[in-house]
Formats: C-alpha cells, structure tokens, sequence
C-alpha cells in the first residue's frame, strides 16, 4: 500500500503543483486539499503526513486550531513550507513535536523528501493512541495540560462541561479527565450525565481538583470516579498515574 500524504495549500500554487507531481513521482498516493475544516477531514483519513503549503491560512485561527487538533488527535506529522513570520504563526496552533522540518518558502522538493522519509520511517506514528477528553474551563491550565498528554496521547480539549457533553454525543474517548469546578455545569452534574447514558456510562473518569483537603477528596471520591487527580502535581506524576491507570485496564 503507498503511504498517503496531503498537501494542503490555498489555491493552485506552484510550489504545491510540484510537489503533488514529483510525489505521485516518488510512489507516494498524494492529494491536494483545501484548508478548510471539511475538506482537511476527509481528506486526511488515512493518510501518514502532512505537507502544509502556508499561505493567509495561518491567519485564519478556527482552521489552525483545528489542524493543530487533528496531528494532537491522530499523531499525524507535519513538514511546513513557508515563510518565516508564516511558519512562526503557525506554529503557535500546531504541536511542536509533530513537526518534523520548518522549510523556508524556496526550498527544493528534495529536501522535502528527505523530512517524509522522517515521516514514513517513525512507525510510531502510524500506531493508534488512547484518546483523553481533558475538561476544564482554565485556558492556561487547559493548555499545559494538553502540552504535557500530547506526548503520548491524542488529546481533544474543552473549555466547559456543555462542551464536553457535546464532544460525546459524537466520540467516545478512552479515558475522560473532568475539572471538579466549572462555572454552569460542573464536573459532578458532567459525570451523572455520563453514568446515565447507556453509551458512555463505562467510560472511565478521573476528576481533577485543585484542592486537596480531605473534604474535598472524600466528596470527589464519592461519586465514583476512577480516580482523581491533583492540578498541582507536577508533570511526571500526573503522567505516571494515567499512564498505570491504562495499563492496569
């Protein structure tokens, strides 16, 4: 089977046109897309890399974000071609350890090639990851989080529990990672919601919290979670702790 690569540019550009050629050349399945959210989803299914042609694209937040989203979500790897003020927009949205060459705009196919033969070396790659729903409505914390699972995890961010209830009337994830208190709706209402549907009452829950006074813990601990979390643990124990709760389920 030919590893699939999408080449996502606005417009017929040339550098884009050559590339889709000089791949199609090189044995890859290769398709050209548009940035836009419903064109990058269907085409990115199955596919193994990413070559983004950046343009006024990165502009546009709503459609980084999502990209940035789809490598965190699928572990698929980026090569980025483009310029420098470009390239550093973009990469405000996109995970760094996805991304595999930052090419300046006139770069030779050639070099290009050489970062997808980075791509379709990494086997890991192409290995399915568990997937988090990470829920809290702290933008800085959200992001840390996000930072420190997208390691090893594809991770899909919320900012509240309505959200979160909406992402799983779509997907099911493998393990849910829920803010104790969130304006609205909050992490307890969330997790009876869940155990209530048929669907999702086995998906696995932890609570994160920012205090940890035994109060606080016993009344978490009470609406049975798998477990609970602490926000200021520091980054390898949170990891460790998700990373024992998957192997022991």
């Amino acid at each position: 089977m030919k590893n699939k690569l999408v080449v996502v540019s606005k417009g017929a550009s040339f550098i884009a046109g050559v590339l889709i050629k000089s791949l199609i050349n090189e044995d890859y399945e290769a398709v050209l897309t548009y940035p836009g959210k419903n064109d990058l989803k269907d085409a990115a299914l199955g596919a193994s890399g990413l070559v983004l042609c950046l343009g006024s694209y990165v502009e546009d937040g709503e459609v980084m974000e999502y990209i940035g989203e789809l490598m965190h979500r699928t572990g698929i790897k980026a090569v980025l071609i483009g310029s420098t003020e470009q390239i550093d927009k973009a990469m405000k949205y996109l995970p760094e350890n996805k991304v595999v060459v930052k090419n300046q705009e006139h770069c030779s196919v050639k070099s290009i090639a050489s970062a997808l033969d980075i791509i379709f070396s990494d086997e890991e790659a192409a290995k399915p990851r568990r997937s988090i729903l990470l829920v809290d409505d702290d933008p800085t914390f959200l992001k840390m989080m996000r930072s420190w699972l997208a390691e090893d995890y594809a991770v899909v961010p919320v900012t509240g529990g309505r959200q979160a209830l909406q992402y799983l009337s779509k997907k099911q994830p493998d393990l849910i990672l829920l803010d104790y208190e969130m304006p609205e709706l909050d992490g307890p209402q969330v997790l009876e919601s869940i155990r209530s549907q048929d669907t999702l009452k086995d998906i696995p829950v932890f609570f994160l919290t920012g205090v940890d006074s035994r109060e606080s813990v016993t009344k978490a601990i009470s609406l049975k979670p798998e477990g609970y979390l602490l926000k200021h643990n520091d980054k390898q124990k949170l990891l460790k702790t998700i990373s024992d709760f998957f192997e022991s389920h």
